[in-house]
């Protein structure tokens, strides 16, 4: 199949959604016998726990697709480098394999993902308290939320960084992403579906409200089918 795609003069608007500072505590989307499911390799290192305030919440898949402010893509991460900025990024090379929605000049993009592993050193400056040592180095996370790794195939929904925020020297942020929600802007393929990053913190904060937050999957097919059916909707309105 193939997803919905614009053409490059369409106009990108970065989003207006913002999160406050945390404080420390290649196949295509149509492959579905294609799968990623690493594991962690820092599941016994020590950990710090990020919490943000949201200023979005989407509670389905649909309603990143409708938000006129998004972008979204399928693709491959390619490379990931930990930044550590003022909080810590996972700053992920996506090869682009499908445009869901949205228009790129490029075939590769970078998206930054709350959290990642800091080595010892990053790690005791991010706590930054005398005597701090961390010889093992950290696993930071944001509610739980995991950044992906090289070889996941992942869906993001995106928004462009603003050109003003110093995160690295080196990041090209005509190419550079934030994701959707802080916490909300990806699925992973695993096991031929397409399974949400949302962590169950945020889901669970919600579950008792009417903003019930979705993590259904999506084999490629459903996603494929849902996606046209909301971007088609959204364009003809």
């Amino acid at each position: 199949f193939c997803f919905i795609s614009f053409s490059k003069n369409d106009e990108i608007k970065p989003a207006l959604e913002q999160t406050t500072k945390s404080s420390a505590s290649t196949s295509s989307a149509a492959d579905s016998s294609e799968h990623s499911d690493t594991q962690s390799p820092y599941a016994n290192i020590n950990r710090a726990s990020s919490v943000a305030d949201y200023a979005v919440v989407y509670r389905n898949e649909e309603e990143k697709l409708e938000d006129k402010k998004l972008s979204a893509i399928a693709g491959e991460v390619i490379k990931t480098e930990v930044i550590l900025s003022e909080d810590v990024y996972t700053c992920c090379t996506v090869k682009i394999n499908e445009v869901i929605k949205g228009s790129f000049n490029s075939d590769e993009i970078l998206v930054l993902e709350p959290g990642g592993f800091l080595d010892s050193k990053k790690a005791e400056e991010y706590m930054d308290k005398p005597g701090a040592k961390a010889p093992d180095g950290m696993y930071v996370d944001e509610n739980g939320y995991e950044p992906a790794s090289v070889g996941d195939k992942v869906i993001f929904y995106i928004y462009p960084c603003n050109a003003k925020e110093p995160l690295a020297k080196h990041i090209d942020y005509t190419k550079a992403y934030h994701t959707a929600g802080n916490v909300q802007g990806k699925l992973v393929l695993k096991n031929g579906k397409y399974v949400s990053a949302t962590p169950a913190k945020l889901v669970e904060s919600f579950k008792d409200t009417d903003y019930k937050i979705s993590t259904k999957s999506f084999t490629p097919a459903e996603y494929e089918q849902m996606a046209v059916k909301t971007v088609k909707s959204v364009e003809s309105k």
